[in-house]
């Protein structure tokens, strides 16, 4: 399979070590270390680029593994951030409600984001969706995001629904294309101006 996309920007979404260690109430995520393994190669291949990396985490104060200051907060250490990549908080699953994300990526002329992370049919699905309906096309990397099992479906089968699903999600001017991390290709960001 050739390279399929050339976004310009990385979303890691919610990698916190309350959610991938099984703090926050679920168990860990059965794909958690291949999770990390490919999210490591997307950090590795967009940094390369010069892409720009963007963190979000998720916040809730009346849970303290979800509040900052709590070890469970913060993202998981083996993805961890470089100096000077940024990282936004958001209280809702779509990373484009923090009204600081669509404007970054703007001014960066970023126009394709890579999305990955925590959960497959939660945030991941959410801020998908909220790419396309800011207008970005989105390529999911559709081996780095994880969920776990509900009472209808395995985790595994989430994950598999919401690559057809997404998948097949267009925007105007904007699509999805889930793609496996390995054909992923990144491309610099460059300031507009």
């Amino acid at each position: 399979m050739a390279k399929e996309s050339s976004p310009t920007a990385l979303l890691v979404i919610d990698v916190q070590t309350a959610l991938t260690d099984g703090e926050y109430g679920d168990p860990r995520p059965f794909n958690r270390d291949d999770m990390l393994a490919n999210i490591q190669k997307l950090l590795t291949n967009a940094r390369d680029a010069g892409a720009k990396v963007i963190y979000i985490q998720h916040r809730e104060d009346q849970n303290p593994a979800m509040s900052p200051g709590h070890p469970g907060f913060e993202v998981e250490k083996s993805i961890a951030p470089q100096a000077g990549e940024t990282a936004l908080q958001k209280t809702v699953g779509d990373s484009f409600s923090n009204p600081d994300l669509a404007p970054t990526l703007r001014a960066l002329g970023v126009s394709n984001v890579a999305v990955c992370g925590m959960q497959s049919d939660m945030c991941v699905q959410v801020t998908t969706r909220g790419a396309i309906a800011n207008g970005f096309d989105v390529t999911l990397a559709s081996d780095a995001h994880a969920t776990y099992d509900t009472e209808e479906m395995t985790a595994p089968q989430i994950i598999t629904h919401i690559n057809q699903t997404l998948g097949s999600l267009e925007g105007p001017q904007s699509r999805v294309t889930p793609v496996l991390t390995a054909h992923i290709a990144f491309a610099a960001a460059g300031v507009i101006g």
